[in-house]
């Protein structure tokens, strides 16, 4: 009985404070989807939303609206958006956030640090780099049936169900305020009002330092994580092999000391080749063993290829570093940072084709 009134008051204690929570309707705040930064000087950065507002009636159509302001600071440009809006804003549902190219190079440590801080922002919110204007971006009509977040959110999700690597916020900001790590994050442009992803960036803390090319991406997720997705053409004898991945695995093993570490990276990956030119399928199959030597050959050299610029630009994006601290113990950030350029890391792939597909 007694343990039955302590249910009940705690039941009666969970609905009193739930009815004090502050609630807002849609209908009376300017929610936030997408929001971006531009650099406009050394002082001042210009700032874009895209709103969504709901009607206060059923017969009111909802409809997306953008907003902009420039100036020295983040609480200058968030009130100065709230002084151009009809309704509070909130930034609850955001869902992007873009930087233009010149801002990340110069550093972003006063906007990564607003979105840190926000309680409101969740830490699932996709981050990326525009080639360009980031307002630009936002603003740009590419939909009659979506909205402008929709539409972008979208391309940018499901080409890291595939290609790219995953990256958010929380993500990003595990790497910024790590030791042995350096964050990346998605590079975005507009051609002729269409959006496209056009490689990765890495950053040194908050500066971006290094691009990985479109042309490179799918081998940098093979080395960063296990994925089931993702398709890579490559060139063989001059004819055109189209591999899909349906399975992907890579372990870092480390070698020697704290004072003399040396890395591997083993890939193995299972594939379906999805197209070549000028083969049926059945002699797709008896070239099996070529055309898995040459997808190991292309992956490992172009792996080894992009650490060896990681290690020249002093950017560790693999983590190299956080896995020495967490096998070795006693890291030590300056020591590691001098060594790194020079680390020897092996790149080890092992591609098993277990289905040939369409000829052509």
């Amino acid at each position: 009985m007694k343990a039955k009134k302590i249910f009940l008051i705690i039941i009666a204690f969970s609905i009193f404070l739930t009815g004090c929570l502050p609630h807002e309707s849609v209908e009376n705040v300017a929610l936030v989807n997408i929001v971006g930064y531009d650099y406009v000087d050394n002082d001042l950065v210009q700032g874009t939303i895209s709103v969504r507002h709901f009607g206060r009636s059923k017969e009111e159509i909802p409809f997306e609206q953008f907003l902009s302001f420039t100036a020295k600071s983040m609480k200058e440009i968030s009130s100065g958006l709230e002084s151009k809006s009809p309704r509070p804003i909130r930034l609850g549902k955001l869902s992007l956030a873009l930087y233009d190219e010149r801002l990340v190079t110069e550093g972003i440590s006063e906007i990564i640090d607003v979105l840190a801080r926000d309680p409101h922002i969740g830490r699932d919110v996709y981050l990326g780099i525009v080639k360009g204007s980031a307002k630009e971006m936002i603003e740009t009509k590419y939909s009659e049936n979506e909205t402008t977040a929709r539409f972008l959110t979208g391309i940018v999700e499901q080409n890291e169900r595939n290609n790219f690597p995953k990256t958010n916020l929380h993500k990003f900001l595990y790497a910024y305020y790590g030791d042995g790590i350096d964050g990346f994050l998605p590079l975005l442009k507009l051609e002729e009002n269409e959006m496209k992803m056009d490689g990765i960036g890495v950053f040194k803390e908050d500066a971006l330092v290094h691009e990985v090319p479109y042309s490179d991406v799918f081998t940098y997720k093979l080395l960063i994580e296990n994925f089931n997705d993702g398709t890579q053409g490559i060139e063989i004898g001059g004819k055109t092999v189209v591999m899909d991945n349906i399975g992907s695995k890579v372990k870092y093993r480390l070698y020697g000391d704290r004072n003399n570490p040396k890395f591997s990276v083993n890939i193995k990956m299972k594939g379906m080749v999805s197209e070549i030119t000028d083969l049926t399928a059945k002699d797709t199959y008896k070239l099996t063993d070529q055309l898995e030597k040459a997808f190991e050959h292309y992956h490992e050299e172009k792996g080894k290829r992009m650490i060896k610029q990681f290690q020249e630009k002093e950017v560790d994006p693999l983590g190299l570093g956080k896995v020495l601290k967490n096998r070795k113990g006693h890291f030590d950030k300056e020591a590691w940072e001098q060594q790194y350029p020079n680390v020897p890391v092996e790149v080890n792939v092992e591609v098993q084709i277990v289905e040939t597909g369409i000829s052509a």
